[in-house]
């Protein structure tokens, strides 16, 4: 079904779909470095806009096009009305590509977008092209992202304010520490849609946990688990400005939760190092794939994309700074030991 109606300056829009367009200025196409699909497009005084609705796992939603460009996709609500009409392509490959999407046989969409919206919105909008399905990026990190690091409030609200939605994926953006975080369409639309790219969340229990019976030890600040399937002992540690991922060894799972261990996570870190992510916002946030397998190794975890990832001669580099530093730590926490004892003959 589908509703073409003429849009003039002159002329009130129809209330029903005053939430659809916006009359309020030409946007401006030098005003923006465009990336990816997403290119700006000159509003014009009498301009054809298109509607079409289709279903989904969210319910119907309502496309909107013009000028041959995909700028909103919104709920449809019951009572809209739509006509007979010749379909735009624009609105039938958006179709198809969110049904595909929805089927899981779709990743990335390829489709000419023109969301209205300031320079520092569609910002916004470019560098949430960039987060990659199954990824999920904090807001810190996407402020970093846009170039824009000291805003990540503002980032919130670009991201409340996308007229995109699903195809500008916002729904990846989670709060410090992985918390599921707002969405313009409700908290069950968002946890459907990261549940849809296989993506956990802080309070979410990933199938997989369910699936393979995976055997966990846990404390403040760390977590270990046991795979029968794979016979893999892996772990994760953070929850601050670091996430980090380790494989272990059988002994350091047996032994993390001994009442002998003052620190799990300097037991844990004798493991194979596969994955950080820092924001400590000390500088820029940045990701350091160690192992580019982490995914398959750690399934049960939280994978954070903060920020820049790494170069592979970057990643070398930090590997041998992490071996060098090991003698370091040794002497630090030696130094740490002598002066609890010596304060403690003090009390």
């Amino acid at each position: 079904m589908l509703l073409t109606i003429n849009v003039r300056s002159d002329t009130p829009a129809l209330p029903i779909f005053e939430r659809f367009f916006n009359m309020r200025k030409a946007l401006d196409s030098a005003a923006m470095p465009w990336r990816g699909s997403l290119r700006p497009k000159e509003m014009k005084p009498l301009e054809e806009m298109h509607f079409c609705r289709m279903p989904s796992p969210l319910g119907d939603l309502l496309l909107a096009a013009k000028g041959g460009m995909l700028c909103r996709i919104a709920p449809a609500e019951p009572s809209q009305p739509f006509l007979e009409d010749g379909e735009p392509p624009v609105l039938r490959e958006a179709r198809r590509q969110l049904e595909a999407y929805f089927a899981g046989r779709l990743r990335v969409f390829d489709l000419p977008l023109a969301p209205d919206g300031t320079d520092f919105q569609r910002e916004v909008w470019c560098a949430l092209q960039t987060v990659a399905y199954g990824e999920w990026i904090s807001y810190g990190g996407l402020a970093a992202l846009a170039g824009h690091p000291k805003a990540a409030r503002a980032v919130g609200g670009a991201c409340h304010a996308n007229p995109l939605p699903i195809v500008i994926p916002c729904h990846r953006v989670l709060a410090a520490g992985g918390r599921e975080g707002g969405y313009g369409w409700g908290a069950e639309a968002k946890r459907l849609l990261l549940r849809l790219e296989g993506i956990s969340w802080r309070g979410a229990m990933p199938s997989i946990i369910k699936e393979r019976g995976l055997e966990f030890k846990k404390g403040g600040g760390w977590r270990c688990c046991y795979d029968p399937e794979t016979g893999r002992y892996t772990a994760e540690t953070g929850g601050g400005p670091n996430h980090n991922l380790y494989e272990i060894t059988k002994e350091i799972y047996d032994h993390v939760d001994d009442p002998g261990v003052k620190w799990p996570e300097l037991l844990i870190s004798q493991g194979r190092h596969l994955y950080m992510a820092v924001d400590d916002r000390c500088g820029p946030p940045y990701t350091v794939i160690l192992d580019q397998d982490y995914k398959e190794i750690c399934p049960w975890a939280k994978t954070v994309i903060s920020g820049e990832v790494w170069p592979d001669d970057l990643t070398d580099a930090a590997v041998e700074v992490f071996a060098s530093e090991a003698n370091n730590r040794e002497q630090r926490r030696a130094r740490r030991a002598e002066r609890e004892k010596a304060a403690a003959k003090k009390r």
